[in-house]
């Protein structure tokens, strides 16, 4: 992961130092992604929010969302979660969530958009 490129986008909601630490929790969250590379996490303002407005349950008020898009390339020993062997994902989605400003972040959500 440390040759991953990674995008962050401006906001008027959050500090870069915030979306740092929502993009490390989604670091965190593909480590566990067997035999997977990841290629670029990206966070723009407009795709989340266009994201946020098309998930299917709303999150309780209150609840900071990002949602961050991604690709990553799956090797030949990477069917962990339902991947297919030797593919790439490109538009898998990752919705990191806190319930409020000091909380840490959590991935709580992710799959293709």
């Amino acid at each position: 992961m440390s040759q991953a490129s990674i995008v962050i986008g401006e906001t008027s909601q959050f500090s870069q130092a915030e979306l740092k630490a929502a993009a490390d929790a989604v670091l965190e969250a593909f480590r566990g992604f067997e035999d997977c590379t990841l290629v670029k996490l990206t966070f723009s303002e407009a795709f989340s929010q266009r994201q946020r407005e098309l998930a299917s349950s709303p999150l309780p008020k209150g609840t900071d969302t990002v949602v961050f898009n991604s690709e990553f390339r799956v090797g030949p020993n990477g069917q962990n979660n339902g991947l297919n062997p030797n593919s790439t994902y490109r538009d898998w989605t990752w919705t990191v969530t806190r319930a409020e400003p000091s909380a840490p972040w959590t991935v709580t959500n992710w799959g293709v958009a």
